[in-house]
């Protein structure tokens, strides 16, 4: 006849597994913390390469839109020298065009860029998410009895 205080080797004590099950429950914290921080580190490369390119097609436009005007621009005072009989009065023509547009930029500084910050932008409606509803306004009265139409 087995003493009930006495446990066999196969039954482990309930100190002993409770001690088991914690051991497990911190495995799986441990677990889910690691893979929580791989997602992260995963999803912020995902924005640092969508961040770069964005800032390299943006060089790549710019390169090319400054080739773009670069040209535009020899056309320009090409055209005007073979009209004037002078490359030099051509050539000088445009320069001061582009001196009075720089003069006049630098005049007016206007805001080119506008970052909006986090608290912001929850203060401004047309950046909520959620979309906005029209307010309803009072019920319309109507002569139909409570409960509508289904009466008649």
């Amino acid at each position: 006849m087995p003493d009930a205080g006495n446990t066999t080797d196969q039954e482990p004590t309930r100190p002993g597994r409770i001690t088991s099950e914690a051991r497990g429950l911190v495995e799986d914290v441990k677990r889910w913390v690691d893979l929580k921080v791989q997602l992260l580190q995963i999803d912020l490369e995902a924005r640092l390469e969508g961040v770069l390119n964005r800032a390299a097609q943006s060089v790549v436009m710019a390169v090319l839109l400054l080739l773009t005007v670069q040209f535009g621009l020899f056309t320009v005072a090409f055209s005007l020298a073979s009209w004037w009989y002078s490359d030099a009065l051509g050539f000088l023509a445009v320069t001061l065009l582009l001196a009075v547009a720089t003069v006049t930029f630098y005049a007016l500084r206007p805001t080119l860029v506008k970052l909006r910050r986090i608290d912001e932008a929850e203060k401004t409606p047309e950046l909520s998410v959620a979309p906005r509803t029209p307010e309803l306004g009072p019920p319309e009265a109507s002569n139909e009895p409570a409960g509508g139409s289904a009466n008649r």
